[in-house]
């Protein structure tokens, strides 16, 4: 092996440093990439030795091809030892908080996930993380992956990952892999490479100084230089390849001289292939059949399972496998080959029928023996459908494995294979159905169709409508909701009165789906909602109550009345763990009737939920969902802090999300006064060209109207407006809490100078307002009101509107009203009278974030001869809305680590925030951080200005 690091002295250096690195606590990735037989085998080796010298707990995997479908294999290489290594006191330790969440990965499972969807898969790969973090806390950790193109999606998942975060954590990541490797999960071999951590090494073949010493060493010192340029030409520098050609020389007694060296290109084999082939066939047949079966086998093949798949005895088996080690193929005492090419090369000495079938055979002597059925499906794939009844029942139960230890994907591999087996029709719906459940939530298109192949054949009515349900969800979740309602109405019309409960499930999940989207409102959904909120009292569904709570807090006055049912839903047991939609709109339902306060705490519950849970596309729901609140309060900074989260797991949001995201997004730099940014942001979605329905772009335009007023492009604003009224009318929306949009146009319109129209909307808005009885929204529309009316009577109005407003929660809305009152006293000659609202509305904006705001009140108490003093960052104003969320959860009692598990970032970050937090507030320690913020809260701040 020393001779294969010839010319390497570069990379040995480079991984030396980084595990050095590691071992302070910096964490680093090394990807060495190259084609097979370059060295990165004999690289990793000395790294794995390297960090063993530093004092490091090192642990090795393996790719192999036959264990690429094996769910969380490469993981489970590297981390049980590590664990097994412990204490059992220790590995309690080591699996406590959030690193409990891989506990499906690492120990037995049997039964399905129990969260929904891809849950599973998210809370592994941030358990797992923890597992990492926990044991680099009691001892530096390498981790060394070989192969690694031949890894399994959830490991390669998990390493990407881990990649992100390492930083800060005692962990050296060192990877083999070949570029552009067939059936490789190159997307996620590409999201290891970018990421920063990352050091790529790229191995260059030998020189021809390295290949002549090389020959030397073994063909002998008086080796002619012509007779190594030979070689190098044959070899074109490749390690592993020369290595064959010097072996195969040596074996055939070719002197090293220079008329040899024409004879060279004869004797080199093209490939490694060749060269294995070449030796096999002088062996015998008895080491040929061990090889073969030691190559079906895989990784690590026990002697005896080897030997009993080649049909051998122990006596025959020890010598073949003494013959395939003096034959450079094997080693004699673990069975393994010398290197995955040589495995590859016996393995393709096998023609194709015979292959299958001996990982059949295989598949039942393991299965005998008593291995894990996941390890017994392994060979399944990779043999031919014969209608084997016992694979498809082995496949199903390690598909379900692999779903509980959160690899979907691998899971649908399996289920897809038992499919091909053809099993019985009493087996085929189940089937179908556990398959198209583990395509969604591998987000794979193909689950819509499998469960819709399921519910065609199904007969039994009941059954039937299980499935439908269950595909309604899926397509849910795509959005396809037209779809869904039609999938759920004829299931309903199907069962009739066969089954009341399940009627009423599939009632409530139909209602949920059309009220999500205005353009299903059809009479008769219409009519069924009324009926609904006639006999309200009655209801106890709570996915119906929450539909009906929403429906009715966009149409119906008063908003108390909506804000009942919302309670009511909650109350029943609905949660956004098991029914995050129903839940959404039940929150939503009590945004839109007033209680933001209240949809804040339901929200915060809900979001620390899901990082309990380790679910990613939870936590960005819930964060996306409370800055809709936040923002609504006025609290930029906290409504920051949660779109932040929202924007570092953007894939986990569903498309019909992202119009609304980047619109908050827009609305928060937009208070702050960066127009540009605001408006760049919009301009990250194009509306037409992504083809967002029209109930989820309503919001994006409205606040795109809002960005082009203020570039002064007021005609194309009030196009979007008029737009947004229009479908605001066609659903029949009359709350203005769900889009104020008639005073947004009457204030565009007040611009071109169309004061009659403006007036008309305003004052309707205002009637809807005190209809609604929504002192916020009745707040907005009076101060436009007041804005469009001017004079004494507008003076009167925007006083009513900052009375209404001193009993709402939203205090930015409030600073508005504020700040337009006391400019409009200032421009009728009130100075003095106009410096107490000025003041007021530049202490609130200041306190909200609301930089354009603050800097407008300013100006205007200038402009009354007053003398405002100097606003500076100082305090938590001077906080990020990440530090204060830190600093906030350290008050609480909460650990750095456990600080760390909760928002899905590293030690370090949290180490980082509160540093600069201790700095910003002047304290020495953390035992001062409660005061600071319970100081700086009694001085007038609140967490609504976070």
């Amino acid at each position: 092996m020393a001779a294969a690091l010839l010319e390497r002295e570069a990379e040995l250096v480079t991984m030396h440093e980084l595990i050095v690195d590691a071992m302070t606590g910096s964490g680093a990735v090394v990807l060495v990439e190259g084609a097979a037989g370059i060295g990165k085998t004999s690289l990793l080796r000395r790294a794995t030795a390297m960090a063993a010298e530093q004092g490091c707990a090192v642990a090795g995997a393996r790719g192999s091809e036959l264990e690429r479908d094996f769910a969380f294999g490469l993981v489970r290489q590297l981390l049980e030892p590590l664990l097994a290594a412990l204490e059992v006191g220790e590995r309690v330790e080591v699996l406590s908080g959030a690193a409990g969440l891989a506990a499906p990965i690492l120990e037995t499972v049997d039964a399905a996930p129990a969260s929904p969807r891809d849950e599973v898969t998210q809370a592994a790969l941030h358990g797992l993380y923890w597992v990492t973090a926990n044991l680099a806390e009691r001892r530096p950790v390498a981790l060394v992956v070989d192969d690694a193109h031949w890894g399994d999606a959830p490991s390669l998942r998990f390493l990407a990952y881990l990649a992100n975060r390492i930083d800060g954590v005692p962990v050296a990541l060192t990877v083999g892999a070949r570029p552009a490797e067939p059936q490789a999960h190159e997307e996620l071999l590409a999201q290891l490479l970018a990421s920063p951590a990352t050091s790529v090494l790229r191995p260059a073949p030998l020189t021809g100084a390295a290949v002549d010493e090389l020959v030397r060493r073994a063909l002998g010192p008086a080796a002619d230089p012509s007779f190594s340029a030979a070689c190098a030409e044959a070899t074109k520098g490749n390690p592993l390849l020369l290595g064959e050609l010097l072996a195969t020389l040596a074996g055939e007694s070719v002197a090293p001289v220079a008329s040899q060296a024409g004879a060279v290109a004869a004797v080199a084999p093209p490939s490694v292939s060749r060269s294995v082939a070449r030796r096999l066939r002088r062996l015998a047949p008895e080491a040929v059949e061990l090889g073969r079966a030691a190559a079906v086998l895989g990784a690590d093949p026990r002697r005896q399972d080897a030997a009993e798949l080649a049909g051998l005895s122990p006596e025959s088996a020890a010598s073949a496998a003494k013959a395939l080690a003096e034959a450079g193929i094997l080693d004699p005492t673990t069975l393994e080959f010398v290197h995955p090419v040589v495995r590859a090369a016996v393995y393709a000495e096998l023609p194709a029928p015979q292959r299958g079938d001996a990982h059949r055979q295989a598949a039942r002597l393991l299965a005998k023996r008593g291995a894990p059925e996941d390890e017994v499906a392994l060979h399944l794939l990779a043999s031919e459908p014969s209608g084997d009844r016992w694979a498809v029942g082995v496949l199903r139960r390690a598909a379900r494995r692999a779903h509980a230890r959160g690899g979907p994907d691998v899971a649908a591999t399996h289920l897809h294979r038992a499919l091909a087996e053809r099993p019985p029709a009493s087996e085929r719906v189940s089937l179908l159905v556990e398959l198209g459940s583990a395509e969604s939530a591998a987000a794979d298109e193909a689950g819509l169709d499998h469960l819709g192949q399921a519910l065609e054949l199904e007969e039994d009515v009941r059954v039937r409508a299980a499935i439908a349900l269950e595909l309604a969800k899926a397509l849910s979740t795509r959005i396809q909701l037209a779809r869904a309602a039609e999938v759920l109405e004829g299931a309903l019309a199907e069962l009739g009165r066969t089954d009341r409960g399940l009627s009423r499930r599939l009632e409530a999940q139909r209602l949920s789906v059309r009220v999500a989207d205005p353009t299903l409102h059809t009479r008769e959904f219409k009519a069924r909602l009324t009926t609904l909120y006639l006999v309200r009292g009655r209801l106890s569904d709570p996915v119906l109550l929450g539909t009906v709570a929403v429906a009715t807090a966009m149409a119906i006055p008063p908003a108390s009345a909506a804000a009942g049912l919302a309670e009511r839903a909650l109350a029943a047991g609905l949660t956004f763990e098991d029914e995050q939609t129903a839940f959404a709109t039940a929150a939503g339902a009590l945004m839109l009737a007033g209680g933001l306060e209240r949809a804040r705490t339901v929200w915060d519950e809900a979001v620390a939920g899901a990082r309990r849970r380790g679910s990613l596309s939870a936590l960005g729901m819930g964060s996306s969902m409370r800055a809709f609140v936040h923002l609504r309060l006025g609290a930029l900074g906290a409504a920051d802090a949660d779109l932040r989260e929202v924007q570092r797991n953007r894939d986990q949001i569903p498309p019909r999300g992202v119009p609304a995201v980047l619109a908050a997004r827009s609305a928060v730099l937009l208070e702050r006064g960066e127009l540009n940014a605001a408006a760049a942001v919009l301009g990250e979605l194009d509306l037409d060209a992504e083809r967002i329905d029209a109930p989820t772009s309503t919001q994006f335009r409205a606040q795109m109207a809002e960005v082009l007023v203020l570039q002064g492009r007021v005609e194309e604003g009030i196009a979007h407006l008029r737009e947004c009224g229009r479908l605001m009318k066609e659903w029949g929306v009359r709350n203005p809490a769900l889009m104020p949009w008639r005073s947004s146009l009457a204030l565009a319109l007040r611009a071109t100078g169309e004061r009659d129209e403006a007036l008309a909307l305003v004052h309707e808005e205002v009637r809807l307002a005190r209809a609604f009885a929504l002192p916020r929204e009745l707040g907005i529309a009076l101060r436009a009101a007041g804005l469009v009316e001017g004079g004494a009577d507008g003076l009167d109005l925007l006083r009513e509107a900052v009375a209404e407003l001193e009993s709402s929660p939203a205090r930015l809305e409030r600073a508005r009203a504020l700040t337009d009152l006391g400019a409009a006293m200032r421009r009728r000659g009130r100075r003095a009278l106009a410096r107490d609202p000025l003041r007021r509305g530049l202490d609130l904006a200041h306190r909200c974030g609301a930089v354009a705001l603050r800097d407008r009140a300013h100006r205007e108490l200038v402009a009354t001869g007053a003398r405002p003093r100097r606003l500076v960052l100082s305090g938590l104003d001077a906080l990020t809305a990440s530090e204060r969320r830190v600093a906030e959860m350290a008050t609480e009692g909460l650990t750095n680590r456990e600080i760390a598990q909760a928002l899905f970032v590293t030690q370090k970050t949290v180490e980082t925030h509160l540093g600069n937090t201790y700095r910003k507030l002047d304290i020495g320690s953390r035992s001062q951080l409660a005061g600071a913020l319970e100081d700086q809260v009694a001085a007038g701040d609140d967490r609504t200005a976070a």
